[in-house]
């Protein structure tokens, strides 16, 4: 429990470091969940069951640089009080107590330090969630005590002035430290970027000097409920924010990034043990069961199998629709070749010694390079990229669960076979005991032997037991030829699986390989990672997403640009003479205006198609934890009644060959023989059944899982 414990919190800290890496780089609604959970390891769901959602992770990044900058004023404030005790902080200090800690963060050299920095700028330029109410709760404590020495220190200012003069000084903070580069452009060059020393001192002059400036505003009136310090230092959380301002860009710019609700828990409910590094799938579970003979016969269902060519087929057709997508936003150039030959009669035109029609002869030879782009300004076409990769993702995924399937089908089918295989052996011997026995009641009959000399009874004789013999060796003999006949089916869909012709001539044991060990079950989250079937899902929803943002796009105006280059001339030796050159360059810009409602259906169908991958992969999920639990259910059912069967077996077998040593021995009752023999019969063949039913479980948790339970290769190590 403890090592899950540990992943638990290697998977929290590897989204933290991948998302605050990504939004550092581009904006937080420009950053999906995918592109987070791609760089960390993990998948969408893990980022609910840590965060919440995607805004629970953006605060949680924020958290992470706000509270050490908190914590550093806050210290430099219980110094200063503790200074000046019982006088007012001045304001210069107080005021650098608070810029300090932000300020220093460009003077951190550190990787880390510059992912700071960028956030900084990009929470002006992008704050996605900034003026949410979680985000004033990371600053209200200093909000409160910031205000409170401020009060004390220009006790002449109201407190709505000094939030106004706050929120001027942390804005300015941030946009300063955020945007140094505009500086420079603003002053031509003159001034580039200062130490942060100089940058600092510059900050607390400038704000120092806007708190001891008196106030020329009139205090707004408050009404009673609101009136008093401690409402309004309260409301004054955000204006010190190191994150406190918000936009919301345009919904058609805003790329989606659907959050499916996946409900998850800590664990199974029907596992007793937990561990997170289990491998993705693969088919090294088929070596669990330890038979050289089922691993040679998955391996030709993994070269031959039909259905699984047909999947491989289907990758290539999502290949070549995701290199067809990559070619729209690349420059296209094309070659053509004109050549023509024109007559021209000048009819009526009076020429001295004429005899008939003049006419001219004209040629025309004109090589020509076209290129034309279509330049992505809105990203269209690369949404478009995005959607055709992921679906080939998704088609790659869909292969991986056919061979998963298919490997499970194969096996489940093996192990039936090499069930009927030991019942076909079992109804052959039980067959033979069933005929000693009737071999043996016949011979006292036809002797003349009563029961009475048997020791069975007064006044019966064995016509019955003789009966009821024979109605056992002939069940026996149906039992057999119904066996046989299912045998031979299943031969010959393994020989299907395999690719063969279905003559019904495959060998199989006549004994079921054991049990594999213990079972690693990992997280439900786990899951998300491991299936392939849920990791196609999960790709077929960010193809759904950007072909919504596609579809929005759609709205904005394709710019083309195009141009040729080529030579024309009369004579087609002189088509490569560079003084015959023609050219020409053009842009192209439509904008759509009156589409009769196409577009915006389009968006519609789209947004509709991506409800429904979302709720496929929601069901998906749930149907994937399902076959978990049902499967680590049934396991434990299926050994109880494995163990009870065999003991069962067991028994029935030491009461028969007490019952035929009593009999034999003049002791016992034929009656007695006869039931003992069915019932060994019965039992031995009901456990041969409920042990392949325990081994076929196993092979569902498998498929449910997703693989084997063989460990993570670590990749540094590759």
């Amino acid at each position: 429990m403890a090592k899950t414990k540990v992943d638990q919190q290697q998977t929290r800290s590897a989204l933290l470091d991948a998302a605050e890496k990504l939004f550092s780089e581009a904006s937080f609604n420009r950053v999906s969940l995918r592109e987070i959970t791609t760089a960390a390891g993990a998948n969408v769901a893990a980022v609910n069951y840590h965060f919440g959602s995607k805004e629970g992770l953006i605060l949680e990044v924020i958290r992470r640089i706000v509270e050490p900058i908190s914590d550093h004023r806050m210290e430099a404030v219980t110094a200063l009080e503790e200074q000046y005790a019982p006088e007012p902080i001045p304001p210069r200090e107080l005021i650098e107590a608070y810029i300090r800690p932000v300020v220093m963060l460009l003077d951190m050299t550190d990787q880390r330090a510059s992912r700071l920095q960028k956030l900084a700028s990009r929470c002006i330029s992008d704050p996605q969630v900034g003026s949410r109410e979680e985000f004033g709760e990371l600053f209200r404590r200093e909000a409160q005590r910031f205000g409170k020495n401020m009060m004390r220190s220009l006790p002449e200012l109201e407190i709505d002035e000094i939030i106004w003069r706050l929120h001027l000084t942390m804005s300015t903070v941030i946009s300063t430290i955020g945007s140094q580069d505009a500086l420079t452009r603003f002053s031509e060059g003159r001034i580039h970027s200062i130490p942060p020393s100089e940058l600092l001192a510059r900050l607390v002059d400038f704000t120092a000097a806007g708190f001891e400036s008196p106030s020329s505003f009139s205090t707004i009136e408050e009404t009673p409920e609101k009136k008093g310090p401690s409402r309004a230092l309260t409301s004054a959380a955000l204006a010190i924010g190191l994150f406190a301002t918000a936009c919301t860009p345009g919904d058609l710019l805003t790329d989606l990034d659907s959050e499916p609700d996946v409900p998850l828990i800590s664990h199974f409910s029907e596992s007793t043990a937990q561990q997170s590094d289990i491998a993705l799938v693969d088919r090294d579970w088929v070596t669990g069961f330890g038979s050289p003979a089922l691993e040679r016969f998955v391996g030709e269902v993994m070269s031959r199998n039909r259905d699984l060519k047909a999947a491989n087929a289907r990758i290539n057709q999502a290949l070549a629709g995701a290199w067809i997508n990559r070619a729209d936003g690349l420059p296209e150039l094309a070659a053509s070749f004109n050549g023509q030959r024109n007559k021209q009669n000048f009819i009526g035109l009076p020429i001295p010694g004429s005899t008939g029609i003049l006419s001219s002869y004209a040629n025309q030879f004109s090589p020509t390079l076209q290129a034309s782009w279509e330049v992505d300004v809105w990203g269209r076409i690369a949404a478009a990229k995005r959607a055709s990769l992921a679906e080939w993702q998704a088609s790659v995924e869909n292969a991986k669960a056919a061979e998963l399937s298919i490997a499970g089908q194969a096996v489940k089918l093996w192990l039936q076979g090499a069930e009927l295989q030991s019942q076909v052996d079992l109804t052959r011997q039980t067959l033979a005991t069933f005929r000693r026995t009737e071999s043996l009641i016949r011979d006292r009959f036809e002797s003349g032997l009563t029961n009475l000399d048997s020791g069975a009874g007064v006044g019966q004789s064995l016509s019955s037991q003789l009966i009821l013999a024979e109605a056992d060796t002939a069940s026996a003999k149906a039992a057999l030829a119904s066996q046989q006949e299912q045998l031979a089916r299943v031969r010959r869909q393994l020989q299907v699986l395999a690719g063969e012709y279905p003559d019904g001539d495959r060998p199989l044991p006549s004994d079921l390989p054991g049990l594999p060990g213990f079972v690693p079950t990992g997280l439900p989250a786990d899951l998300l990672d491991r299936r392939p079937d849920l990791l196609a899902a999960e790709r077929r929803l960010e193809a759904a997403d950007s072909r919504v943002t596609e579809a929005k796009r759609s709205f904005f105006p394709t710019l083309t640009l195009t141009g040729q280059y080529g030579t024309s001339s009369e004579d087609i030796s002189d088509i490569l003479d560079s003084d015959l050159s023609i050219w020409g360059i053009a842009g192209n810009a439509v904008q759509p205006l009156i589409q009769h409602g196409r577009l915006r259906g389009n968006l519609f169908r789209t947004q509709a198609q991506r409800d429904e991958v979302i709720a496929n992969y929601e069901q998906a999920a749930l149907t994937a934890f399902a076959e978990v639990e049902n499967a680590l259910a049934a396991e434990r059912w299926l050994r109880q009644q494995e163990e009870a069967l065999q003991s069962a077996a067991d028994r029935n077998r030491a009461a028969y060959r007490q019952s035929v040593d009593e009999f034999t021995g003049g002791n016992g009752d034929l009656l007695t023989v006869l039931t003992s023999q069915q019932r060994v019969f019965q039992s031995r063949s009901s456990w041969r059944t409920a042990r392949r039913l325990l081994l076929q479980n196993r092979v569902d948790l498998h498929i449910a899982l997703g693989g084997s339970f063989l460990p993570k290769q670590d990749p540094k190590r590759n």
